[in-house]
């Protein structure tokens, strides 16, 4: 009986940690359909060709913002900036994830229109800050033109 207890633990332990090594990969799928299926980041936050296009060199490595407000409005950022990479904005991910989750900056603003007010849950915002994280920091606009 003993035996049978153990082995039934033994097991049940083995898939608690068969689970746990599955999460970051669940992270990671649900941080990359939050920021490129539900987010759109994209938009804003890759930089676009002379016909429109995104820069699949350059994902999510910052950019000009393609339109502005119809009237006057003092906070309106005209860029959106680089959130690819470990370094991204020069956040920690903690800052990161603070960030997407209460919609404050890590020096206690918030973030410029048209950035939406996203208030992701603390899961989801982990998962986004943890898929930005995996991501290669954005190239160069000069390094894009040697590679071409």
């Amino acid at each position: 009986m003993r035996r049978v207890l153990l082995g039934m633990m033994g097991l049940a332990m083995t898939a608690a940690g068969a689970m746990a090594a599955d999460m970051p990969d669940r992270q990671m799928v649900r941080g990359r359909y939050l920021v490129e299926s539900v987010g759109m980041c994209g938009d804003c936050h890759t930089p676009r060709g002379g016909m429109g296009e995104p820069d699949l060199q350059r994902p999510l490595g910052g950019a000009g913002l393609g339109f502005a407000p119809t009237m006057a409005m003092p906070a309106w950022a005209d860029k959106a900036p680089a959130i690819a990479g470990p370094k991204a904005m020069g956040w920690t991910r903690p800052q990161m994830v603070s960030f997407l989750h209460s919609g404050v900056r890590p020096d206690g603003s918030a973030a410029r229109p048209p950035m939406p007010m996203f208030r992701f849950t603390k899961d989801d915002a982990e998962a986004v800050a943890a898929y930005l994280a995996s991501l290669p920091a954005p190239l160069s606009v000069e390094k894009v033109k040697m590679e071409r």
